[in-house]
């Protein structure tokens, strides 16, 4: 790989990289090689390797959020045509969701790994690195994060729903799924449909009196089918958007400690 516009940590863009996310990184960059400059010897190697990994996933997390977006054009593309290709392409849907906000989690890992090798030592002596989950929480209650509070919750909503929902589905109750197309992107609607005996059996049934066109990310939403619980997927282009926020405010401040 060729080192590009980073000091330490080589920066992987002889690779298809988008104009939006080559320069986020040599933003991003900045900030990493001011804390990698606190090394040096073998300490400075294994930091540029964790800065390296930490521009990779970013790229990838960038991949994962345009796949979807073209599946998500796929899917719209697919209304009228046979029910065998409509319900094709929404299954290709919920994989690149499932592929993009498992990326999220990844990349955040990573960032905890180079924050670990990293980091001003009063940082990295509290910072949990065990879990994604209580990382984000520990972030967003300092005080010169907590400006950037919505991001964090964007965040966690995302790592949230990839343990209960994508990887660890046995976790939650049995539940039908359904696509639903917005103007800005398409969602998944998991729910849990409401039952009814019928003979021997029971199935789920239902539709309600109106269809009700309301944003599936406001608090009044309701799903066409009756159900008796939803979770409505996190929308892709907050998540991403809040992964750049919250990783270049991190290294900002972690930078900031330093200068403490």
């Amino acid at each position: 790989m060729q080192n590009n516009n980073s000091k330490y940590g080589t920066v992987p863009f002889e690779l298809e990289v988008s104009p939006e996310i080559r320069e986020f990184i040599e933003n991003a960059s900045i900030s990493a090689n001011s804390l990698m400059s606190n090394f040096e010897g073998d300490k400075l190697s294994r930091v540029s390797l964790a800065a390296t990994l930490l521009w990779e996933y970013i790229i990838r997390t960038d991949w994962r959020y345009r796949d979807l977006l073209v599946a998500g054009e796929e899917l719209s593309a697919a209304a009228g045509m046979e029910d065998q290709i409509i319900r094709t392409r929404q299954l290709q849907y919920v994989d690149r969701t499932e592929a993009f906000h498992r990326q999220i989690y990844g990349t955040l890992s990573v960032l905890i790994l180079f924050l670990n090798h990293s980091g001003p030592r009063q940082i990295v002596t509290q910072l949990p690195i065990s879990s994604v989950q209580r990382f984000l929480q520990y972030l967003q209650e300092q005080p010169d994060l907590e400006s950037h509070s919505e991001h964090f919750d964007q965040l966690l909503f995302s790592v949230k729903y990839r343990a209960s929902l994508i990887d660890h589905p046995q976790q939650s109750k049995l539940h039908h799924w359904m696509t639903m197309g917005m103007p800005t992107e398409t969602v998944i609607i998991h729910y849990i449909p409401t039952y009814v005996e019928s003979g021997d059996d029971e199935v789920a049934i239902g539709k309600p009196a109106t269809i009700q066109y309301l944003n599936p990310h406001e608090p009044n939403f309701k799903p066409i089918v009756d159900c008796s619980s939803f979770v409505v997927s996190p929308e892709a282009f907050k998540t991403h958007s809040s992964l750049c926020t919250i990783i270049i405010n991190v290294l900002d401040w972690c930078n900031g400690a330093n200068d403490k």
